[in-house]
């Protein structure tokens, strides 16, 4: 067994953690926590990437046991943000050999895990050239190169396939997946809704969480998260939740009871539902017409494509 503590603790840990930036609230309180090697984040999860520089943080938010920054201080995390700032006059090899003296201090150790880098990550054709002429792509690479350097219990990277072309992602899905033999990783990515590069980096998840509006949506395995169906959220009023929830199921509708309370004096019930594949709104209104409900709200989530691990399924 380990004597290491991170090496035992969940990679990812939230509890009644709030993200803010001055008097401004970035998230709700969220709790979750995962010991999956590999966590996926969809949707607006930047407050928890700025947190380690920046937002204040309310609760409790741990990395591989330890909290956010005292990880990043201590070398318990590495940390590659969507794109920073990099010093202009430095080399490629440069930057990677003083990101590695910084966590480690040792000019052997920092040799050595530059050129394990340069090779890794496919920097060693451009490791002469300045960090300010270098591509996109080859800054991402280089990003999370130095996050990986002297392998941290656990990488977080924000966002590393946004913006780049079909053949940018691959490569940097290549890093990820590089940084993961390693590491643990922690990484964030927009929605995919087709196949993709951000598709199969999150495929390689083994637990996937969602936040929209700073509130969690979402959560489980890739094969739950990702599945097929438009989500809403949805009003009803004017029936009975436990028949409105037997006809939604009938139907297929998967649910997930958000909130019950009255408008003008009736119950009303509002459920965060994901409908059949290549199912669109009508179904919701015919089932609840048939339920003997009345729809008061029909919000489509921007993030469709996207599934709630369901409190009922039919």
């Amino acid at each position: 067994m380990s004597s290491d503590p991170a090496s035992e603790a969940a990679t990812l840990e939230l509890r009644a953690a709030r993200f803010r930036e001055g008097a401004e609230a970035l998230s709700e309180s969220l709790t979750l926590r995962s010991e999956a090697r590999a966590v996926g984040l969809i949707g607006e999860w930047g407050a928890l990437f700025r947190a380690l520089t920046g937002p204040a943080i309310e609760g409790d938010a741990r990395v591989c046991g330890v909290e956010l920054r005292a990880a990043l201080a201590r070398g318990v995390a590495g940390f590659a943000p969507c794109d920073p700032e990099l010093p202009p006059s430095f080399t490629v090899r440069e930057y990677l050999e003083h990101s590695a003296r910084l966590v480690d201090g040792s000019r052997a150790r920092a040799t050595t895990e530059t050129a394990r880098a340069l090779d890794d990550f496919a920097l060693a054709g451009i490791a002469a050239k300045k960090t300010s002429e270098i591509a996109l792509q080859d800054r991402r690479a280089l990003v999370l190169a130095a996050a990986a350097l002297n392998a941290p219990a656990v990488c977080l990277l924000e966002a590393p396939l946004r913006g780049l072309d079909a053949a940018g992602q691959d490569r940097l899905v290549r890093a990820c997946v590089k940084i993961a033999e390693r590491s643990r990783v922690i990484v964030s990515c927009e929605p995919p809704t087709t196949p993709s590069s951000a598709r199969t980096l999150l495929d390689g998840c083994g637990e996937l969480f969602q936040l929209e509006r700073g509130e969690l949506v979402a959560q489980g395995t890739p094969a739950q998260v990702l599945a097929s169906g438009a989500r809403h959220h949805v009003t009803f009023a004017g029936a009975r939740s436990e028949a409105l929830e037997a006809a939604l199921e009938a139907a297929s509708i998967a649910l997930t009871l958000r909130d019950e309370g009255a408008v003008n004096g009736n119950p009303a019930t509002r459920y965060l539902v994901t409908l059949p594949h290549d199912a669109n709104a009508e179904i919701l209104l015919e089932t609840a017409s048939n339920a003997g409900a009345v729809v008061l709200e029909l919000q489509p989530l921007q993030t469709a494509g996207l599934l709630e691990t369901p409190r009922r399924q039919a």
